[in-house]
């Protein structure tokens, strides 16, 4: 499992937030990164996902490489074979 977030007025622009979610006796938790201060007023979907081993290296690439375009595409392509298995849509104050 890992945390995804977007802003919703930027359709697809889903971020990876921190790393793979290791359960400790059944609770976890993940800091999780809400825009910028002039993204104030804008509504935010943060979403639990399960990720194959392929998208949790991509992953783990793009957060050790500078985003390239390219990379930024594949990753767009790879966000929508995700498995999201809870969002919550927050506004950011």
């Amino acid at each position: 499992m890992r945390i995804i977030s977007y802003i919703q007025s930027i359709p697809g622009s889903w971020w990876p937030q921190g790393g793979a979610i290791n359960p400790q006796n059944g609770f976890w938790n993940v800091e999780v990164w809400l825009g910028f201060k002039r993204d104030a007023g804008k509504n935010l979907s943060i979403a639990v996902i399960l990720v194959s081993e392929m998208i949790t290296k991509f992953l783990r690439n793009m957060k050790q490489k500078q985003r390239s375009p390219g990379n930024m595409i594949l990753y767009h392509i790879l966000i929508t074979q995700l498995i999201i298995m809870d969002k919550v849509t927050v506004t950011r104050i």
